[in-house]
Protein backbone atom coordinates (compact mmCIF):
# COMPACT_ATOMS: atom_id res chain seq x y z
CA UNK A 1 0.00 0.00 0.00
CA UNK A 2 2.58 2.75 0.73
CA UNK A 3 4.27 1.57 -2.25
CA UNK A 4 1.78 2.30 -4.04
CA UNK A 5 0.97 5.63 -2.66
CA UNK A 6 4.93 6.88 -2.84
CA UNK A 7 4.40 5.69 -6.69
CA UNK A 8 1.14 7.63 -7.11
CA UNK A 9 2.99 10.77 -5.38
CA UNK A 10 5.77 10.05 -7.66
CA UNK A 11 3.64 10.20 -10.91
CA UNK A 12 2.12 13.29 -9.68
CA UNK A 13 5.36 15.37 -9.05
CA UNK A 14 6.45 14.26 -12.36
CA UNK A 15 3.40 15.48 -14.14
CA UNK A 16 2.94 18.86 -12.46
CA UNK A 17 7.08 19.18 -13.25
CA UNK A 18 6.38 18.22 -17.04
CA UNK A 19 3.07 20.82 -17.20
CA UNK A 20 4.98 23.84 -15.63
CA UNK A 21 5.35 26.50 -18.21
CA UNK A 22 8.79 27.84 -18.65
CA UNK A 23 7.70 31.33 -21.25
CA UNK A 24 6.78 34.11 -19.66
CA UNK A 25 3.89 35.57 -19.34
CA UNK A 26 5.01 39.04 -21.04
CA UNK A 27 7.05 39.17 -24.16
CA UNK A 28 8.95 42.18 -25.56
CA UNK A 29 8.01 42.96 -29.34
CA UNK A 30 10.43 45.24 -31.21
CA UNK A 31 9.62 47.71 -33.73
CA UNK A 32 11.10 50.51 -35.26
CA UNK A 33 9.52 54.17 -34.03
CA UNK A 34 7.43 55.91 -36.14
CA UNK A 35 9.73 59.13 -35.56
CA UNK A 36 13.20 58.56 -34.75
CA UNK A 37 16.69 59.89 -35.65
CA UNK A 38 19.76 57.81 -36.41
CA UNK A 39 21.78 61.05 -34.39
CA UNK A 40 20.15 60.40 -31.37
CA UNK A 41 20.51 58.66 -28.16
CA UNK A 42 17.28 57.28 -27.80
CA UNK A 43 17.20 54.56 -30.99
CA UNK A 44 15.65 54.01 -33.82
CA UNK A 45 13.69 51.12 -32.53
CA UNK A 46 11.21 50.84 -29.08
CA UNK A 47 9.31 47.94 -28.27
CA UNK A 48 5.86 47.26 -26.92
CA UNK A 49 5.34 44.63 -23.74
CA UNK A 50 2.67 41.94 -25.05
CA UNK A 51 0.79 39.08 -22.60
CA UNK A 52 1.89 35.31 -24.56
CA UNK A 53 -2.27 35.06 -24.51
CA UNK A 54 -0.80 31.32 -23.49
CA UNK A 55 0.94 30.62 -26.65
CA UNK A 56 4.11 28.42 -25.61
CA UNK A 57 5.72 28.43 -29.24
CA UNK A 58 8.10 30.87 -29.84
CA UNK A 59 7.34 30.32 -33.75
CA UNK A 60 3.26 31.16 -32.90
CA UNK A 61 4.42 34.39 -31.04
CA UNK A 62 6.38 35.20 -33.77
CA UNK A 63 3.76 35.46 -36.43
CA UNK A 64 1.62 37.07 -34.00
CA UNK A 65 4.77 39.52 -33.77
CA UNK A 66 4.37 40.06 -36.99
CA UNK A 67 1.19 41.07 -37.49
CA UNK A 68 2.30 44.67 -36.14
CA UNK A 69 2.51 46.90 -33.14
CA UNK A 70 -0.86 47.81 -31.49
CA UNK A 71 1.01 50.60 -29.40
CA UNK A 72 0.92 54.28 -31.05
CA UNK A 73 4.68 55.63 -31.84
CA UNK A 74 5.83 52.39 -33.42
CA UNK A 75 5.44 51.05 -37.34
CA UNK A 76 5.12 47.24 -38.66
CA UNK A 77 8.15 46.93 -40.91
CA UNK A 78 7.19 43.89 -42.58
CA UNK A 79 5.40 43.34 -46.03
CA UNK A 80 2.06 42.40 -45.96
CA UNK A 81 1.77 38.55 -45.54
CA UNK A 82 5.16 37.51 -44.25
CA UNK A 83 4.87 34.42 -41.87
CA UNK A 84 7.09 32.18 -39.92
CA UNK A 85 7.84 29.18 -42.29
CA UNK A 86 9.75 27.84 -39.72
CA UNK A 87 11.72 28.16 -36.36
CA UNK A 88 14.19 26.31 -34.45
CA UNK A 89 17.03 26.81 -31.46
CA UNK A 90 20.71 25.23 -31.90
CA UNK A 91 23.46 25.83 -29.27
CA UNK A 92 22.96 29.97 -28.68
CA UNK A 93 21.23 30.84 -31.69
CA UNK A 94 17.87 30.96 -32.74
CA UNK A 95 17.21 30.68 -36.78
CA UNK A 96 13.95 32.08 -38.14
CA UNK A 97 12.95 31.16 -41.80
CA UNK A 98 9.98 33.84 -43.39
CA UNK A 99 8.16 33.63 -46.36
CA UNK A 100 9.12 35.03 -49.00
CA UNK A 101 7.83 38.09 -49.05
CA UNK A 102 10.35 39.52 -46.91
CA UNK A 103 12.29 39.59 -49.82
CA UNK A 104 10.60 42.43 -50.85
CA UNK A 105 12.53 44.55 -48.63
CA UNK A 106 15.56 45.71 -49.14
CA UNK A 107 18.74 48.43 -47.81
CA UNK A 108 17.85 50.32 -45.07
CA UNK A 109 14.08 49.08 -44.51
CA UNK A 110 15.69 45.18 -44.17
CA UNK A 111 18.42 46.02 -42.20
CA UNK A 112 15.87 47.75 -39.81
CA UNK A 113 13.08 45.26 -39.83
CA UNK A 114 15.31 42.43 -39.48
CA UNK A 115 17.21 43.92 -37.04
CA UNK A 116 13.69 44.25 -34.91
CA UNK A 117 12.78 40.59 -35.69
CA UNK A 118 16.01 39.28 -34.60
CA UNK A 119 15.78 40.86 -31.02
CA UNK A 120 12.20 39.83 -30.72
CA UNK A 121 13.13 36.40 -31.42
CA UNK A 122 16.57 36.29 -29.56
CA UNK A 123 14.18 37.37 -26.44
CA UNK A 124 11.30 34.60 -27.44
CA UNK A 125 14.16 31.83 -27.76
CA UNK A 126 16.73 32.89 -24.89
CA UNK A 127 19.59 33.11 -27.17
CA UNK A 128 22.02 35.61 -27.83
CA UNK A 129 21.91 35.48 -31.71
CA UNK A 130 19.55 35.28 -34.53
CA UNK A 131 19.22 34.41 -38.01
CA UNK A 132 16.57 35.26 -40.61
CA UNK A 133 16.70 34.02 -44.40
CA UNK A 134 13.61 33.72 -46.63
CA UNK A 135 12.03 30.25 -48.08
CA UNK A 136 13.71 30.32 -51.26
CA UNK A 137 14.51 33.87 -52.41
CA UNK A 138 17.60 36.19 -51.02
CA UNK A 139 18.09 39.31 -48.32
CA UNK A 140 19.30 41.88 -50.60
CA UNK A 141 21.41 39.47 -52.12
CA UNK A 142 22.27 37.64 -48.97
CA UNK A 143 21.26 33.87 -48.28
CA UNK A 144 20.62 34.86 -44.45
CA UNK A 145 21.21 37.87 -42.05
CA UNK A 146 22.35 36.95 -38.47
CA UNK A 147 21.87 39.59 -35.79
CA UNK A 148 23.83 39.53 -32.35
CA UNK A 149 25.35 42.04 -29.79
CA UNK A 150 28.75 42.06 -32.12
CA UNK A 151 26.48 43.56 -34.95
CA UNK A 152 27.91 47.03 -35.84
CA UNK A 153 24.41 48.52 -36.28
CA UNK A 154 22.76 46.51 -32.63
CA UNK A 155 24.01 48.76 -30.42
CA UNK A 156 23.47 51.82 -32.46
CA UNK A 157 19.21 51.20 -33.27
CA UNK A 158 18.95 49.35 -29.33
CA UNK A 159 20.56 51.94 -27.51
CA UNK A 160 17.67 53.30 -25.78
CA UNK A 161 15.35 50.27 -25.74
CA UNK A 162 17.94 48.10 -24.11
CA UNK A 163 18.35 50.53 -21.15
CA UNK A 164 14.37 50.92 -20.86
CA UNK A 165 13.96 46.95 -20.80
CA UNK A 166 12.79 45.84 -17.23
Amino acid sequence: MKNRIILLLLIALLISACAKEDKPSDVNFYYPKAEFDYNTDDGAIGYEVRSNGGIASSASLLDLYLQGPLEEGLVNPFPENVSVVSLYTLEDTVYVTLSDSMAELSGAPLILSCACICRTAMGLAGTQSAQIQCETLLLDGKKFITVNENTVFYSDIFHQAESEVP
